[in-house]
């Protein structure tokens, strides 16, 4: 059987979720581009397992969203994705934005969180291990090029979580 990345570099489980807005012809392009490479990745083993979820375009910062399964889901996913962030020295503010919405029924303001259109989150042993897109003292880290670097299993950056 042959050695796969995860096993070169000591990891027993490594699985990619790849969270998304929605799967409309929009942004289906981009986003079918990325199921299929994740797909041939885990097909060669270079990736355990491989997992996409919708996500929607926004949840609400309040007690509602985490009294629902779905809204607690998001946001504690979106709290892990942070504390990799804050771990490993980089943002992800530019693709999570906070804003400030006002209901159009009731006049009152609330808080959102806006949603990036695609997030790859890669997961070890069930630990956070890299998240995309993310900016970097490098610069932006996208979904795209963490894809290539995972394609190319000798190269640097697919070692580097």
């Amino acid at each position: 059987m042959a050695t796969t990345l995860d096993q070169r570099v000591g990891l027993v489980d490594r699985r990619i979720e790849l969270c998304v807005r929605s799967l409309t012809s929009r942004t289906g392009r981009v986003q079918g581009q990325a199921i299929d490479r994740l797909r041939r990745l885990e097909s060669t083993g270079a990736i355990e397992g491989l997992s996409i979820r919708i996500w929607g375009e926004e949840v609400a910062l309040s007690t509602t969203a985490v009294e629902t399964d779905r809204g607690r889901d998001i946001l504690q996913r979106v709290g892990a994705f942070r504390e990799w962030a804050a771990h490993n020295d980089v943002s992800l503010s530019p693709f999570f934005e906070s804003r400030e919405q006002t209901s159009r029924i009731t006049g009152e303001e609330y808080a959102t969180l806006r949603l990036p259109t695609l997030v790859m989150a890669e997961y070890a042993d069930g630990d956070v291990v890299h998240v995309a897109p993310h900016e970097g003292h490098s610069g932006v880290h996208t979904v795209e090029d963490r894809l290539a670097s995972l394609a190319e299993p000798t190269s640097p950056e697919s070692l580097q979580t």
